[in-house]
């Protein structure tokens, strides 16, 4: 069976794409934008008080538990009116993050949300919910601090 024209046109750009920044690099917001929209489908990095990080290849050990709490968001905003399920969506935050959490939930901006949507589409502001699934609790600790950056200055704190 041939490959679908645009998964082959992703892999073949990945095969050859050296990211425009790395893991721990620092920078404001809007350049980490600007250079990530260069970045081919399929690539994944976000920005965290400031700093880079680069996305790991994934595991079972992330696939399932994320899985069935994409599951659970899914389902709670099925039922719930005003609520929306974002997964793996980026959020523009302080001028210093710009996370992508493994799943969101926002209460939608008329039912009175806290975030809104940008004109291209990007969640602006912090979601009522987000999860980042972590093999262990080290992993999250010793890599990102999510609770102390200025993703506090949202309104609340994101992950804790």
């Amino acid at each position: 069976m041939k490959p679908m024209p645009s998964v082959s046109r992703v892999t073949k750009a990945a095969e050859r794409f050296i990211p425009p920044f790395e893991n721990g690099d620092r920078m404001d917001q809007k350049t980490f934008h600007a250079l990530y929209m260069q970045t081919p489908d399929g690539f994944k990095a976000e920005l965290i008080g400031g700093i880079v990080y680069l996305a790991s290849p994934v595991s079972l050990r992330h696939s399932r538990p994320n899985g069935h709490t994409g599951g659970w968001l899914f389902t709670y905003a099925a039922e719930t009116p005003g609520t929306e399920y974002l997964p793996d969506n980026t959020a523009l935050l302080a001028d210093d993050s710009e996370p992508q959490p493994d799943q969101s939930l926002i209460i939608m901006p008329e039912a009175g949300g806290q975030a809104g949507f940008t004109p291209d589409e990007y969640l602006s502001g912090a979601p009522e919910l987000a999860v980042e699934v972590a093999n262990t609790t080290a992993a999250v600790t010793s890599t990102r601090n999510y609770g102390t950056t200025s993703d506090t200055a949202c309104g609340n704190t994101l992950w804790s």
